[in-house]
């Protein structure tokens, strides 16, 4: 068995050979103590250590060895078990480059979450800015086109021309009350809106709802 895992053609030739002769070089200090400390009994056991062997073309692989002092034909003698570890070493590298990319690949989808999560705040903050500002801006030409109109209310008009000014004052409400559920929005989000409960006088809501479709209404020939 040790023949074929040191790819030894005639296992005979190990007869006599030291582990030494097998041990990589760099490890042989660490297994000569060991051996030592088993020849003069001050262990009669070597707890499995891993050293690097040498097959006999050259190449060193890792091995755990594992010494135990015994008795063989009335003879001190100490039996060695070695093991193999290529494989075993080989997977723990596959499972430690696995764990790598597999950890490359939690950090790079962290990175783009909190980047998607940058450009979500910073569309968000855009979108209400854009909101607060264009608000703002309906405001200026429709508190004009109320203030005219308001004006115009107060002459005496023709019954034809009063209606009309009624329109312009209406859709002008419904309209600027709609920037303000606009601004209303904004401050949703921004978590800075404010109700009140208030009475609503339902006949009048529908009464002016009524005469902000009336013309479009009385253009398409619709009752």
């Amino acid at each position: 068995a040790l023949a074929r895992l040191l790819r030894v053609d005639d296992p005979m030739t190990l007869r006599g050979a030291n582990v030494e002769d097998f041990t990589h070089p760099d490890d042989r200090d660490l297994i000569h103590k060991r051996v030592a400390e088993m020849a003069y009994g001050t262990t009669r056991q070597l707890p499995a250590i891993e050293e690097r062997l040498l097959r006999s073309d050259g190449e060193a692989f890792p091995a755990e060895v594992i010494a135990v002092t015994a008795m063989f034909d009335g003879e001190p003698a100490t039996i060695v078990v070695v093991s193999d570890l290529s494989e075993r070493k080989r997977h723990e590298q596959q499972l430690r480059a696995l764990n790598e990319e597999l950890e490359e690949r939690v950090a790079q989808r962290t990175a783009a979450l909190a980047e998607a999560k940058e450009r979500a705040e910073a569309a968000d903050q855009a979108k209400s800015a854009l909101l607060s500002r264009a608000s703002h801006e309906l405001r200026t030409p429709l508190n004009s086109i109320l203030g005219f109109a308001q004006i115009l209310a107060l002459d005496e008009l023709p019954p034809d021309q009063e209606e009309s000014v009624d329109h312009i004052l209406a859709g002008g409400q419904h309209l600027l009350g709609l920037v303000d559920e606009v601004l209303d929005l904004a401050h949703i989000e921004t978590g800075r809106i404010a109700l009140s409960i208030e009475s609503t006088d339902l006949d009048l809501a529908v009464r002016e709802a009524l005469r902000i479709v009336a013309p479009m209404a009385t253009e398409r020939g619709i009752v």
